[in-house]
């Protein structure tokens, strides 16, 4: 059936049309002033409640992300308070925050199941917070060793990133039986892309989980859970948090005393660098010296307020380099390192190197 515009009209009309002999406006008027009205009601209906869903839809995904933001960092602001037995700085806690990811994944293999709460990083060092939780027949003492047999960093291409691992003693607020808090210390190998690591992220890798009774001759082991666990980690990789400062541009000597027997021998550091967790120092020996551990004891950063933080050795090596022997030896923090509170670094027998923040 044909119908006219006149004929849709019938049902929009406009209240305050008096449509009779006496309306003084034509018929031509009254259908763009019909029109006006239907245009304006649909689009006051709609209108507010699109503008209403976008405006939702962003205030809960900025919450999201300030949520996980603030639980990335949230562990680990408490984990360096009592890791270092002093009380933050605001420019450190902003430092935290920055370097810290919240990743909030879970896998279950054999009945045990591993929560990866967090990560904070540097380009040397990854810490990941992380939960075991065991079946609930089990009995996880705190305090008590447990193991993975290999863990292993894998970048997004799938080549194995080169790294050593560790455990840090951490206070489980849980304290049920079967479930302990670790905090899985990853240490990157100097020679390890890290630049490619730290774009795209990693797979970690956590081979077979025991635990070890007894030491030395009646050291045995117990498989607690056959399997691997796997998760997708992404990390911090602003240039701004991310930060390397080299201290020096010419060598300086330092006097060390070997660990085993005593004996002082003297070394040049040809490069010291400094980042948020870590501490990269490069030196070499004197021609002819017996090489032996040193004792970095009492090495400490000394900061512009006059505290320090306490820094000791997690790796090194010792290696021929052509006609001379080169030492590398990577310090970890007790407290994360803010550039700019920085006045200097002192090694054994008061060697002072200090920070310039200017060239």
């Amino acid at each position: 059936m044909k119908r006219t515009i006149f004929d849709l009209m019938d049902a929009y009309g406009d209240p305050k049309l008096e449509l009779n002999t006496k309306t003084p406006l034509s018929s031509e008027r009254i259908k763009v002033l019909t029109m006006n009205k239907i245009n304006s009601s649909k689009s006051t209906r709609r209108q507010p409640i699109l503008r209403a869903l976008i405006v939702a839809a962003i205030v809960v995904a900025m919450s999201i992300s300030a949520f996980a933001a603030e639980n990335g960092a949230a562990w680990f602001r408490e984990f360096w308070r009592s890791y270092g037995k002093t009380e933050l700085s605001d420019e450190q806690i902003a430092l935290i925050e920055k370097t810290s990811t919240f990743v909030g994944l879970s896998q279950t293999v054999d009945e045990y199941t591993i929560h990866v709460d967090s990560v904070m990083n540097d380009e040397r060092k990854v810490y990941v917070k992380l939960e075991l939780y065991a079946p609930e027949d089990v009995v996880l003492p705190y305090g008590e060793d447990r193991f993975f047999e290999e863990i292993s960093l894998y970048n997004s291409a799938g080549a194995e990133i080169s790294c050593g691992w560790a455990y840090e003693e951490v206070i489980d607020a849980d304290k049920t039986n079967n479930h302990v808090e670790m905090l899985l210390c990853i240490q990157i190998e100097e020679d390890a892309d890290i630049d490619f690591l730290f774009s795209d992220g990693a797979t970690l890798e956590l081979d077979t989980l025991y635990k070890e009774y007894g030491r030395y001759f009646s050291r045995r082991t117990e498989v607690l859970a056959d399997g691997m666990w796997s998760f997708v980690l992404k990390f911090t990789t602003g240039e701004d948090d991310l930060w390397v400062h080299e201290l020096i541009n010419e060598p300086v000597f330092c006097v060390m005393e070997k660990n085993a027997t005593g004996e002082q021998t003297t070394i040049s550091f040809t490069s010291i660098c400094l980042r948020t967790l870590t501490i990269d120092a490069v030196y070499d020996y004197p021609d002819g010296a017996d090489l032996a551990a040193l004792d970095w004891l009492g090495t400490k950063i000394v900061k512009k307020d006059g505290s320090s933080i306490d820094i000791f050795p997690s790796s090194g090596e010792v290696c021929p380099d052509g006609d001379k022997i080169t030492g590398y030896v990577t310090f970890t923090v007790d407290a994360p390192i803010v550039l700019s509170e920085v006045a200097y670094l002192e090694f054994p027998g008061s060697v002072q190197v200090f920070v310039n923040t200017e060239s």
